[in-house]
């Protein structure tokens, strides 16, 4: 690496292995890099057509241990049907911190918004997340199962936009 005098385009989409078709696209991406050198990038995939009860939008997470070129690590944090109004998971984020189970490793916490009311007149959100550890230079445990984070009464408000931080002490601090 030469402290970004030179760059290079590298397309996640080919190698995450959800399909590369025209129109099939991943965006809100958010990156950090871990104390191992492990690069952390978290995005939304969405497929050509948002046909409710039919399509899914995926929140993925991807791992390179290479500075971008390759990522050989790829999970699915979160995916959902697309309700009417075209609806599902949205807005994915990342921070990377000290584990507090184990304050010699790291996490990486995803969190995301989810329309899960059933309602599509309503545009329902609450904030979810997850968290997994970092076991060194290109290894990664697997994601907890989701917590949820806010708890809106159907109709009333919509949450998004959630951003977490991991303190020095492992502690996970989310606003939106």
């Amino acid at each position: 690496f030469d402290a970004g005098a030179t760059w290079s385009y590298v397309p996640v989409a080919v190698q995450d292995g959800l399909g590369n078709t025209a129109n099939d696209s991943r965006f809100d991406g958010a990156a950090a890099y871990d104390a191992s050198g492990n690069l952390h990038v978290v995005y939304m995939h969405r497929p050509p057509t948002q046909v409710a009860g039919v399509d899914r939008l995926s929140i993925v997470h991807a791992m390179s241990s290479d500075g971008g070129r390759t990522y050989p690590v790829v999970n699915i944090v979160a995916s959902q049907l697309v309700d009417a109004n075209g609806d599902s998971v949205d807005k994915p984020w990342l921070a990377i911190g000290r584990d507090v189970q184990d304050p010699s490793k790291q996490v990486v916490v995803v969190t995301y918004s989810d329309d899960r009311d059933g309602n599509a007149a309503q545009d329902h959100k609450n904030i979810y997340a997850r968290v997994a550890t970092i076991d060194g230079h290109g290894r990664i445990g697997p994601f907890s199962t989701e917590t949820q984070v806010s708890d809106v009464p159907a109709g009333e408000f919509t949450n998004n936009y959630a951003v977490p931080a991991v303190g020095p002490n492992g502690e996970i601090v989310i606003t939106w």
